[in-house]
């Protein structure tokens, strides 16, 4: 895409009330535009990576057995929530329709038992699973740290059911090891977390964590630092934490990014969804619930890539926008390599063909952070070459003729 034509610009001041790294550099960055407090319209270069990252999200949950994709409706019947036992204790985040016994998604546990107890009653058919992505709506008194803790925002959700417990829990092992795949695909080392259950389950449930200076949440490692605890759950003085711990504290901020948890027959029961077993017997299914904040996902890789000092942003390859920023020192020069770039299937390309300074096109660059740029100047074109930066900010001189091998490569 030529940047000319990208909606959406650039900003050199600090936006007015934002104080999280990820609103000021998606903000400035011309990723993001806020609306109210938790609800931004997502631009462009945001919604390339949303894209993106969804599509990591969807190759990894197709993989898992008995899976497919739905989409479940935003608006959910009040009536749901009271068959569940759940409508008063959902009011407080809720947002209802003023004329009508109708409120927007918070998350969709009763409607996915609504929907599995209308094409599932017999055994032969368990287990199934089926997974969401789509735009959650949550009434967040802290909506303060831009895409961190929205009152709108995009998650993917899945859930599971199961006739019995040791399937539940084959199953729920399956998510949490493509849970992990899909952030270090993302860039990320996520941490699988104990957690509390809070309303949702008797259960601990799990957290997918990654530390972070400025995390909201406070964790508890163990000596590899690959497990750990949300400070939710710890007593420091219990032998199992102390055990957990090997003795040492490790104690850290962490931003969660994910969150399983099994609930068995919570919703099955009081919402009568049952299947016939191979005896003819009524049994009560078992579930769970598997979710990740897409949009999260994107403030966390700028809260963990980004630098505020700097005024820059690196994406992880896999998610950025545009893997390649290619930017011309002087009008003209870049069009030809643009456009054998495009001829080559090369298309994951932002040209920066303005006419604006050299210390403006820069700058830019730095803040949209795309990981690979390509500079055109007069001085490279003397000598039929381009200029690559890398992440690391290590810069060498390829030859025109060898840039397509260079990129594949690379």
């Amino acid at each position: 895409m030529k940047q000319t034509q990208l909606f959406g610009t650039t900003k050199k001041e600090t936006p007015s009330g934002e104080v999280s790294k990820n609103a000021i550099l998606l903000t400035r960055g011309g990723y993001i535009d806020k609306e109210l407090a938790g609800i931004y319209t997502l631009l462009p270069l945001a919604l390339r990576a949303v894209q993106k990252i969804s599509a990591i999200v969807r190759e990894e949950m197709n993989r898992l057995p008995h899976t497919s994709e739905v989409l479940m409706p935003m608006l959910q019947p009040h009536s749901l929530w009271e068959e569940s036992g759940r409508r008063e204790g959902i009011k407080e985040i809720m947002y209802d329709l003023k004329d009508e016994a109708i409120g927007l998604g918070p998350t969709h546990e009763e409607v996915a038992q609504d929907v599995f107890r209308h094409f599932v009653q017999s055994y032969k058919d368990l287990p199934r699973a089926f997974y969401q992505i789509q735009t959650k709506f949550r009434h967040e008194p802290r909506a303060k740290s831009g895409l961190l803790r929205g009152r709108e925002f995009m998650m993917k959700d899945l859930y599971s059911f199961h006739l019995t417990a040791e399937d539940l829990i084959e199953y729920y092992d399956l998510v949490k090891q493509a849970y992990l795949k899909i952030y270090s695909r993302c860039g990320l080392n996520a941490i699988y977390t104990d957690a509390s259950g809070g309303v949702f389950t008797k259960y601990r449930s799990h957290e997918f964590q990654v530390l972070a200076e400025n995390g909201e949440d406070t964790i508890y490692l163990n000596q590899a630092g690959d497990r750990a605890w949300n400070k939710e759950v710890v007593q420091e003085d219990d032998p199992e934490f102390l055990q957990f711990c090997s003795g040492e504290i490790i104690k850290k901020n962490a931003i969660e990014v994910g969150n399983i948890f099994r609930y068995d027959n919570k919703y099955s029961k009081p919402m009568h969804s049952t299947v016939v077993n191979k005896n003819g017997e009524e049994i009560e299914v078992l579930g769970a619930s598997y979710g990740i904040g897409i949009t999260r996902l994107v403030g966390t890789i700028v809260e963990v890539y980004g630098d505020l000092e700097k005024s820059k942003m690196i994406w992880p390859a896999s998610v950025a926008p545009f893997k390649i920023h290619l930017i011309e020192l002087s009008e003209g020069l870049g069009e030809d390599i643009y456009n054998v770039l495009m001829l080559s299937n090369i298309s994951d390309v932002l040209y920066d063909d303005r006419a604006v300074s050299a210390g403006n096109k820069f700058a830019d660059a730095d803040l949209i952070g795309s990981p690979i740029r390509i500079i055109v100047s007069a001085k490279t074109q003397a000598t039929k070459c381009v200029e690559i930066v890398l992440p690391d900010g290590k810069t060498e001189l390829i030859k025109e003729k060898d840039l397509i091998n260079y990129l594949a490569k690379n």
